[in-house]
């Protein structure tokens, strides 16, 4: 499954890199039930560490590609739980407004210095890497950034050294499925 992921992550950021981009395949789709999807599959593989879903009970519904979401999802709670090697509670917010969505993913890791954070989203660039206990190739955060532009959002990072990372997505809510999207 690694291998596979690191193939995929590579292919994405070559066609992202080439010009040709990757199309959005958007739908209508519960934020909330995708999100709720995904922690339950991190929390079985991880041990220490709680996982926990914050906001509104009922369903939280835009137009999004799945599958991308799927990834940008995978990227920020892999790291979460990656950085937080002592365990912890990582918790998961979700705001549903009118216009935008807004979901931030707060662990209590070891943080990063504010050079770190200003260089989170290069290509190839770990926070760490002399640790060599902490995989991957530094390809998550890049690309996660690329899909959530695709969808005409937001990825910001929060982090102090010491007192963990908070990573928040801001995607638009519109009314109508937006055409199929191809992303440069």
């Amino acid at each position: 499954m690694h291998l596979g992921r690191l193939i995929t992550d590579l292919l994405d950021i070559s066609r992202i890199e080439s010009g040709q981009g990757f199309t959005l395949h958007t739908s209508r789709e519960d934020i909330r039930a995708i999100i709720q999807e995904r922690l339950a599959g991190h929390q079985l593989g991880t041990l220490g560490h709680e996982l926990i879903l914050e906001g509104p009970a009922e369903p939280c519904v835009l137009f999004v590609d799945r599958d991308k979401l799927l990834q940008v999802l995978d990227n920020i709670l892999n790291n979460a739980i990656k950085y937080s090697p002592q365990g912890g509670t990582i918790r998961v917010g979700l705001e549903c407004r009118d216009d935008h969505v807004a979901l931030r993913v707060q662990d209590q890791g070891i943080g990063m210095t504010r050079e770190q954070v200003d260089r989170i989203f290069n290509k190839f660039f770990r926070a760490d890497p002399s640790n060599t206990a902490i995989s991957g190739v530094g390809l998550g955060m890049p690309i996660a950034k690329h899909i959530v532009e695709a969808h005409g959002g937001t990825i910001t990072v929060d982090s102090e050294p010491g007192h963990g990372t908070t990573v928040t997505v801001v995607l638009p809510r519109g009314e109508a499925e937006p055409a199929p999207t191809t992303m440069d």
